[in-house]
């Protein structure tokens, strides 16, 4: 029996999922690394920094030492210019400025990119409570190496050994 009977009330749901419980790594999606590696190649780059804002955005509701702001945009930045530098070198190949500003670009994006995989990597480990011991630790040269691919496989790592942290009470 409805606590009101006002036909017209109006519907009192949580339109937004609660984030105070203690099992915070629940919240980030689990997606095949397969599937993320294949829509960053069908989108030509443009899913990776989808995939790290997104991202970014649920592990910052979960934690104190949230990821910065101005490096996800900077990023964003540094990822347009880089897409408009690449997309004029590739219109004028002749045009050694717009290559040289292209490679430029795309040196500074790729490690900037790194800092923000890098403090995914770090407030994952908080989420976790991850040790050198234990086996979800996320290895650094891996970090370097893949990115958003070995970042998702350690996520889908944690929640697949942690099934009792994934249940979702109804």
């Amino acid at each position: 029996m409805p606590s009101n009977p006002d036909p017209y009330h109006t519907p009192a749901a949580k339109l937004q999922a609660d984030l105070t419980d203690n099992t915070p790594m629940k919240h980030l999606p689990q997606i095949s690394v397969w599937y993320v590696f294949a829509l960053n190649i069908l989108t030509l780059g443009l899913y990776y920094p989808y995939w790290l804002y997104t991202r970014s955005n649920i592990i910052n509701q979960l934690v104190e030492n949230k990821i910065p702001l101005n490096l996800m945009s900077t990023v964003l930045g540094l990822f347009l210019i880089n897409l408009v530098f690449s997309f004029m070198s590739g219109t004028q190949p002749d045009n050694l400025d717009y290559q040289a500003a292209s490679s430029l670009s795309t040196i500074i994006y790729s490690i900037s990119t790194l800092f923000w995989a890098f403090a995914m990597r770090n407030r994952l480990h908080q989420l976790s409570q991850a040790s050198k011991q234990s086996g979800f630790w996320i290895s650094a040269i891996l970090t370097i190496l893949f990115q958003m691919l070995y970042l998702q496989y350690k996520i889908n790592q944690y929640i697949d050994t942690h099934p009792s942290d994934t249940s979702l009470a109804t």
